[in-house]
């Protein structure tokens, strides 16, 4: 509405003579950066929700589990959880360098994936007798706060990292995060709010 008027203004006054369309040029400017701080603002509402969401299910299974087990086998968990989050994204990224031609890169990470695959083996066989119950083969996501099994095969692991949910919450991160250097440069440089 305050573009419309100034449009009209621009028209009946001298400005219209002296700046032309310089006006016009700059409400649209004043727009589009008061567009792209409400999608920043939204973006960073978004990740908030799900990290309070994340952080709660976190609260919940740690709540859940902590009777049942103790601190060694909790550490031996976690191990299983981050090498199977390891086997997961290391086979997405294997993929995309097959796909893009790279086969010795991708064969190198085979290597690797296999070498995850054993210890993570070699810990679940550690720990298998301890997790009985649901809780404690839970962990969560902390990219998209989906509840993850850690007795899972890698390719249901795999599935998931390299899914709509889990990929498209990394993009939005992404996004935020480097919206968010642009608004402190832009707040320390010059000025702007």
């Amino acid at each position: 509405m305050c573009g419309a008027q100034l449009s009209l203004m621009e028209h009946e006054t001298r400005l219209a003579d002296h700046y032309g369309g310089k006006m016009h040029c700059g409400m649209e400017t004043i727009r589009e950066q008061y567009s792209e701080m409400k999608g920043f603002e939204r973006l960073e509402e978004a990740i908030r929700i799900v990290d309070k969401e994340i952080e709660r299910t976190k609260e919940k299974l740690k709540k859940d589990c902590e009777n049942e087990i103790d601190q060694a086998e909790i550490l031996k968990t976690q191990m299983i959880g981050e090498l199977g989050e390891k086997i997961g994204t290391t086979i997405v990224k294997m993929e995309a360098l097959g796909n893009e031609g790279k086969v010795e890169e991708a064969m190198e990470l085979s290597k690797t994936i296999e070498e995850y695959k054993r210890k993570k083996r070699d810990l679940e066989n550690d720990v298998r007798t301890v997790l009985n119950t649901p809780q404690v083969r839970l962990r969560v996501c902390d990219m998209c706060g989906a509840q993850l099994s850690l007795m899972e095969h890698e390719t249901r692991l795999a599935d998931h990292y390299g899914g709509k949910m889990h990929c498209g919450m990394e993009t939005i991160r992404e996004q935020y995060s480097e919206m968010k250097v642009i608004s402190l440069f832009l707040k320390f440089h010059l000025g702007v709010e």
